[in-house]
């Protein structure tokens, strides 16, 4: 399976994204609920199901450090690993419900890290791509109007597609050769704004060059959505007074303004870089590279040798397309692991989500992708890699903890 290959209906992609709502949880404002002596972490709201509601992978991050910072890190993981039992992967239906059965297992395994003797640097890295993705799959801005005489606005939520500035594919060059097409072909007015944003702020332009051929970024495509909303070139369909996030992403599509796999993983290993470091990266500590430049037994990637390797913040490598692995379980079932990735599909798909599954340890055979509550055999033969520069956090985090008894 290729970058082609989609996942969902648009209609299923519409509703995950246009009806994004985030969850309130009550007492959050103090992270922890009152805690116990006797039982220390039993009051903490590191088991809530509600922490995994949309919007709220920021709260959850806040929740993990503040109980790692008052009862240490092994003390967590310990606490989680029990409330979990035995851990599960949790994959939701595109309507946002969970899928799995075990409510509350669920809960700890999404919550917590891969077992129990996972570092504090494996759950700070799944928190970030946690994040990341949210923060790619909803991108909002404003959408203003005017109705009966008033100023209105609201924020609007949208999914941005899968673009590749490529003809690799038959696929992928009918889009690239449909997106020049509708640039070449629109209005005066589309026309200087799409020339603007590729040129360089040193010449008047908007500087993101990029967003054109499939290397957007969130905050580009943000800014990119709001400046043509603020300027009215995208335009609502049906009769409606406004544009909504259907417009905003079919406008999108039609002028190829989207993620390929490789920016996608990318971005995702530069700001997992960024958080190691605390800080901006340079240039030339940045990694930009097509997918097989992503995969494992490249000079940047150490191969995986066995499943029971895997961490978060691996690779996992198919010719034409790359994922980034979020979240890592070993348990009675086998190896379960959860990626991120933008991939094509009938609509053009862009990020989402797949769990999958390897039932022996040991070795990368018998791969099966979950499919709502089953389990289904996959024809891939991934290769798996460990990104060498985040390994440095990982085996500074390790020393420090033996070093610190």
């Amino acid at each position: 399976m290729s970058e082609e290959a989609g996942r969902e209906s648009v209609e299923q992609q519409r509703a995950k994204h246009t009806e994004h709502q985030p969850s309130h949880i009550d007492g959050m404002d103090g992270l922890l609920a009152p805690v116990g002596l006797t039982a220390p972490l039993s009051g903490t709201l590191l088991g809530d199901p509600r922490l995994n509601g949309r919007g709220n992978a920021p709260m959850k991050a806040a929740v993990m450090r503040q109980a790692q910072r008052t009862y240490g890190n092994r003390a967590v993981q310990r606490y989680l690993y029990g409330l979990a039992g035995t851990t599960v992967a949790v994959q939701r239906d595109p309507d946002g419900a969970q899928t799995s059965a075990d409510t509350a297992t669920e809960a700890a395994s999404t919550t917590a890290t891969a077992s129990p003797d996972t570092g504090q640097w494996d759950t700070t890295v799944q928190d970030e791509l946690e994040q990341f993705l949210e923060r790619f799959s909803n991108i909002e801005v404003t959408v203003r109007w005017t109705e009966e005489g008033a100023e209105r606005s609201e924020t609007v939520a949208v999914h941005p597609p899968y673009f590749m500035n490529s003809e690799r594919t038959e696929r992928s060059a009918q889009r690239l050769t449909a997106a020049l097409e509708h640039r070449e072909s629109a209005s005066p007015e589309m026309q200087r704004f799409i020339s603007e944003v590729g040129r360089t702020t040193r010449h008047g332009g908007m500087g993101m060059g990029r967003a054109l051929v499939g290397k957007s970024t969130p905050e580009e495509i943000q800014t990119i959505l709001q400046q043509a909303l603020d300027r009215g070139l995208v335009q609502a369909e049906g009769g409606r007074s406004h544009p909504n996030s259907t417009d905003l992403r079919e406008w999108l599509v039609q002028y190829g303004i989207g993620i390929d796999c490789s920016g996608f993983v990318s971005q995702a290993l530069n700001r997992l870089m960024e958080r190691g470091h605390g800080r901006d990266l340079e240039s030339s500590e940045t990694i930009g590279t097509n997918a097989a430049g992503l995969s494992g037994g490249t000079r940047q990637f150490e191969r995986v040798d066995r499943p029971d390797q895997l961490r978060v913040g691996d690779t996992m490598h198919i010719e034409g397309h790359i994922r980034i692995i979020m979240n890592v379980q070993t348990g009675t079932d086998g190896v379960v692991f959860t990626t991120a990735e933008a991939h094509a599909g009938s609509t053009d798909a862009g990020p989402d989500r797949a769990t999958w599954r390897y039932s022996d340890p040991e070795h990368f055979r018998g791969l099966e992708k979950q499919d709502g509550d089953a389990w289904a055999a996959s024809l891939e033969s991934p290769t798996f890699g460990h990104y060498r520069r985040l390994e440095q956090f990982r085996e500074g985090q390790e020393s420090g903890e033996a070093s610190g008894g």
